[in-house]
């Protein structure tokens, strides 16, 4: 029984060490590819990404953590004339917010992470939102660079895995895991912003 209870204990407390070292600087490394499919045999491997109102919230936790104040989520900015786009979490008084990118890749790729803040896409922007009108209309707002004040959240970046497999368990990116890094990338953003 002894043997048992501690090979239990060493199993746990493996799964505890190897999820406690991934980080903002390595989680790429802990990506699960069709290799690990192969190996582990899992059920169900799949890949997800923290979506909008997930990192909104998020967002307006930190921020008020941080001390910023007047927040709302999903409030229309004004950029000029003929663009507004929708911040998902915006601090009236301070004039900071953030915007939300939701495409990603199939695979997530470490280069997107490394990115400098004002990456453009392929056509030259760095960021686009539909807006839909009410009639059933839609345009794209194409923004070529967003003001300082407004700062880029990539889906991309916050990316986790899932399964069933508790071996292949012990070694992926958790959700909970990638919600500590995103914590963590917005409390190095938010301490360069002037409250």
């Amino acid at each position: 029984m002894f043997k048992i209870l501690t090979l239990i204990l060493l199993g746990f407390s493996f799964s505890v060490v190897a999820q406690s070292s991934i980080n903002g600087e390595n989680y790429y490394s802990y990506y699960k590819d069709h290799t690990d499919y192969k190996k582990y045999q899992p059920k169900k491997l799949s890949t997800a990404r923290l979506n909008e109102l997930e990192v909104a919230a998020i967002l307006h936790q930190e921020m008020k953590l941080a001390g910023f104040e007047w927040l709302s989520l999903f409030r229309i900015v004004h950029l000029d004339d003929e663009k507004h786009i929708v911040s998902i979490c915006y601090s009236e008084k301070s004039k900071f917010g953030f915007v939300f990118d939701g495409s990603f890749n199939a695979i997530p790729d470490k280069k997107v992470r490394d990115l400098a803040r004002h990456s453009k896409n392929d056509e030259g922007y760095e960021y686009v939102e539909k807006i839909v009108g009410h009639k059933g209309d839609s345009k794209f707002i194409k923004v070529s660079q967003l003001p300082e004040n407004l700062y880029l959240i990539r889906s991309d970046i916050y990316w986790y895995q899932e399964s069933e497999n508790e071996e292949l368990n012990k070694t992926i990116v958790t959700k909970d895991i990638i919600t500590q890094i995103l914590r963590e990338d917005i409390r190095i953003i938010l301490k360069s912003v002037k409250k």
